[in-house]
């Protein structure tokens, strides 16, 4: 496997903690909003989605939209493409590849998830509106991950995520247990 970043490796003692217990080995379907070369999508697969009737959707434009102009620039996402696909090789009948904005995806998708990794738009706008369609299409007791929650530090920032996450936890409080808080925010839905 190949991978130019590692924006993910920080993650794993958090999602091994919460993920591996609920999922590994149960039949799960999950979606991934925002896949770039697929690490965090090859270790789902290596180690939650382990049964074999559990899949990965996984969503990505390939075409940037970071909300740093300069950042997007210095990013090959074609490179980054292409070394998705040969990352999750091993894998590729678990997974489906849908290249178009997650708000498109979203909005068609009808089957419910357990699981869904949002770390795609950026932009507060973005973020809130891909939550709310998360909320939407996650079982009770599934697992949502909210990406990003403090890459500028404590400060809302119409740029960042974070404002949209605490939006939408405010909104939805009721209906989630917060199972991790740092920069993720891992929320588990109610059950009915």
């Amino acid at each position: 496997m190949s991978y130019t970043y590692d924006w993910f490796s920080g993650n794993i003692p958090t999602w091994s903690r919460v993920l591996i217990p609920q999922f590994h080995d149960i039949e799960t379907h999950a979606i991934e909003l925002g896949v770039f070369e697929g690490k965090a999508s090859t270790w789902l697969l290596e180690n939650v989605l382990t049964h074999k009737k559990s899949t990965l959707d996984c969503v990505d434009t390939w075409q940037g939209g970071v909300n740093d102009d300069r950042f997007d620039r210095e990013i090959d996402w074609v490179g980054g493409e292409r070394r998705f696909y040969e990352n999750i090789e091993p894998w590729k009948s678990k997974v489906r590849v849908h290249k178009e904005s997650t708000f498109e995806y979203m909005k068609h998708r009808v089957n419910p998830a357990d699981l869904i990794y949002v770390d795609a738009g950026h932009l507060m706008s973005d973020t809130i509106i891909d939550c709310v369609q998360s909320h939407l299409l996650l079982k009770p007791s599934g697992i949502l991950i909210l990406d990003d929650f403090l890459w500028t530090g404590i400060e809302s920032n119409p740029l960042t995520p974070k404002g949209a996450i605490d939006a939408f936890m405010a909104c939805f409080s009721r209906e989630y247990d917060l199972a991790s808080i740092g920069y993720q925010v891992i929320l588990k839905k109610k059950a009915l």
